[in-house]
């Protein structure tokens, strides 16, 4: 004999004192649990929106590199306005003296809040700036120096 109940949602078997289970009925219910907790994990919008998951799936930084090409700008679209971020010169001393009193950089901070001299906020991403030779406050940033090479961590 089957179970005197079920249960309201899936129909499972409930047993009274009386009832004699057999094999048959916890096979249905290991099989209806298994049906449904399987329907509940591939419905992937059933507790977050698929615009909640876009956004927290995303990469809370973005890594990249570069090769410098000498020119005064360079710009790189992201995608979005970095809330955070580096620029660094690979195997370059962040920053250094050079005779004449010429501070060269090779480094650089970005932020919502401001940035260091040679980098700068743009629409969805960055721009670095290479300083020409003859800098009149003494700071000469090199952030797109040619055939240098970059690396840059931004963050959302």
């Amino acid at each position: 004999m089957a179970s005197s109940y079920k249960t309201q949602f899936l129909g499972l078997n409930q047993f009274v004192g009386t009832d004699k289970p057999k094999m048959d009925d916890f096979n249905f219910d290991n099989k209806t649990l298994d049906q449904k907790i399987k329907e509940h994990f591939e419905n992937t919008t059933v507790h977050i929106t698929d615009e909640e998951r876009k956004k927290w799936n995303k990469a809370p930084m973005v890594f990249g590199q570069y090769t410098g090409d000498g020119a005064l700008y360079k710009e790189f679209n992201l995608g979005f306005n970095p809330s955070f971020g580096i620029v660094y010169a690979v195997g370059k001393a962040p920053s250094f003296y050079e005779n004449g009193g010429v501070n060269v950089q090779y480094f650089a901070i970005i932020s919502k809040n401001g940035c260091t001299k040679g980098i700068a906020s743009i629409t969805n991403g960055f721009k670095v700036t290479q300083a020409p030779n003859n800098v009149p406050d003494g700071m000469l940033h090199q952030l797109n120096e040619k055939n240098v090479n970059y690396v840059y961590v931004m963050f959302y």
